[in-house]
């Protein structure tokens, strides 16, 4: 979990062995299903989703 919160409150997508999951994102060439729930104000919220 610690990697997680960190992840979302500095931004910084590195694992604890050092690796850039941030930079390693822009190589990804799959579609994305995402779904946001209108009471959900923790993990996502629905304008968010619909950015992403």
């Amino acid at each position: 979990m610690k990697q997680w919160f960190n992840w979302n409150l500095y931004h910084r997508f590195l694992g604890d062995d050092g690796f850039d999951y941030r930079y390693a994102m822009k190589s990804i060439k799959i579609p994305v299903y995402s779904i946001a729930s209108i009471t959900d104000h923790v993990i996502t919220q629905q304008k968010h989703a619909k950015i992403f």
